[in-house]
């Protein structure tokens, strides 16, 4: 045993100081070793990871803090059943904290991924104030990151909330802010990934998109969005409420039509893209058509009316 526990010590110092990918190998390895909760297991873990994840955490080679920070969030809590185990339990949680402003973007990603991956499973582990400090900086910080990847992280890293009943009020308060800067963003990968959230919301018990971010600025985007992936989710987005199996033809119309009164280019790219993507049968595909040719004559008429008193 004890061989085996120096074999296991060794491959996790070199996993720290190799390439990601070997860290994530080792983390794969060890992964069985953490689905029971015996507290052998828990010691033998602690015991392989006491000789070096710690100062790899403070390591001045980025490469060494991604992979501590892959093992860490691997294998967190990282606990021992002596006295020092409060001692420890911060030096974790400190370090989430420090690495979410690190130097390495890359290092700043998997830090707001595992941050949040670790929120959504221990919630009711950490006090309200350490939540808190997380969630700030990840909203205040880092959603307004230089470097793309970290800004499209912030909102994957939301994800993981989704899941975790006592994170709504807080993930609800996180989304008001965050969403509305993001469906706006200057990169489309951003933007992609902002409307990629609020359509998983769609799932959610207690939060409804349309109270995270206002209905007609998801519909002044529509009109302006030029990536064809970025309409597409909006499409996908806005379907179930604009195509509702739950309500009559003429609630419909009626919603088309407000569609259309706000973004032209978006109410015809929108029935254009549900016949594409298969959102629907062909004999609704009619219907579609027949609901264009409604919200056409309805703007025509609106903007035939304000010519008049114009003129007038």
């Amino acid at each position: 045993m004890v061989e085996l526990e120096n074999c296991l010590i060794d491959a996790a110092y070199h996993s720290l100081c190799s390439e990601p990918n070997i860290a994530k190998k080792f983390a794969a390895l060890m992964r069985p070793m953490r689905k029971g909760t015996n507290t052998e297991v828990d010691n033998m873990v602690f015991r392989i990871m006491r000789p070096n994840l710690w100062r790899c955490l403070k390591a001045r080679n980025a490469k060494v803090r991604l992979n501590a920070i892959i093992l860490l969030a691997m294998f967190y809590p990282i606990l021992t059943d002596d006295f020092e185990n409060e001692e420890y339990l911060e030096r974790q949680r400190e370090a989430f904290r420090e690495l979410l402003f690190d130097d390495s973007y890359a290092v700043r990603i998997v830090a707001c991924k595992s941050a949040l991956s670790i929120l959504a499973s221990f919630w009711i582990t950490f006090d309200n104030g350490y939540i808190e400090e997380l969630l700030t900086k990840v909203v205040d910080n880092l959603s307004k990151d230089s470097i793309v990847p970290v800004r499209v992280a912030v909102f994957e890293s939301l994800q993981f909330l989704l899941s975790c009943p006592q994170a709504v009020n807080a993930l609800q308060r996180a989304l008001k802010c965050l969403v509305p800067r993001g469906i706006n963003d200057n990169n489309e990968r951003v933007r992609l990934a902002a409307f990629e959230l609020l359509t998983m919301l769609g799932k959610h018990r207690f939060i409804r998109f349309w109270n995270v971010v206002n209905m007609k600025l998801i519909l002044q985007c529509f009109e302006v969005e030029e990536s064809e992936s970025v309409r597409k989710q909006i499409t996908r987005l806005l379907f179930p409420s604009f195509m509702s199996m739950a309500v009559d033809a003429d609630e419909t119309i009626r919603r088309i039509i407000f569609m259309g009164a706000i973004t032209r280019n978006g109410a015809l790219s929108f029935h254009h893209l549900i016949v594409t993507m298969k959102l629907i049968t062909v004999e609704q595909a009619c219907w579609c058509s027949y609901n264009v040719f409604v919200c056409r004559f309805f703007m025509w008429n609106r903007l035939k009316s304000h010519s008049l008193r114009r003129s007038q």
